[in-house]
Parts: C-alpha cells; sequence; structure tokens
C-alpha cells in the first residue's frame, strides 16, 4: 500500500481549545501532519486521509505535541474561529 505525507498549516485569531487537551491553546499558526493512503480497486490512483496530526508547541517551545485530530473536529474549530470578532471568545471544538 502507498502512502503519502503532506503538511500544511491551520492559524487561529482566538484561543481554541480541543477535546482530550486541558485548558485553552493560544491564538497561532500550527502545522498539520496529513498521512494518506492509496484507495485500491478503483481505476484511476486516489487517497483518502488515515491521520491528521496537530502539533502543539509545548510552553518551553523546544518541542511539540502530537495531537491527532478528525478532520470533523479540525474543521469546526476553525469554522467557530472564524465566526468569532478578532480578540473575542473562546470556540470550543
Amino acid at each position: 500500500m502507498r502512502c503519502r505525507t503532506m503538511q500544511s498549516t491551520v492559524m487561529f485569531h482566538h484561543p481554541f481549545r480541543l477535546p482530550g487537551l486541558i485548558g485553552p491553546q493560544p491564538p497561532g499558526t500550527y502545522r498539520l501532519v496529513i498521512n494518506q493512503e492509496e484507495v485500491h480497486g478503483v481505476s484511476f490512483v486516489t487517497f483518502h486521509t488515515a491521520l491528521i496530526v496537530l502539533e502543539i508547541p509545548t510552553s518551553g517551545g523546544s518541542a511539540v505535541l502530537q495531537v491527532p485530530i478528525r478532520p470533523a473536529t479540525l474543521d469546526q474549530c476553525v469554522r467557530g474561529d472564524r465566526r468569532l470578532p478578532k480578540r473575542i471568545g473562546l470556540p470550543r471544538c
């Protein structure tokens, strides 16, 4: 099975909460690592997302916490962040 890994970033303008993490995460740009696997049994090459990891810097800044996140949860966090005016509120994901 062929796999591929892509990297992207997501920007949050407000503090946000993730399931399984204690406390809000600060606004900023976060790195995403997206692992995809090839889909077999079709007449063309295509991939599906197997895992998305959001990298959260630790308080010291020299390491990152890798948090698996479902696509729907990530989408909910981003949409909640975009709905809020600048510097107001705390989106819950």
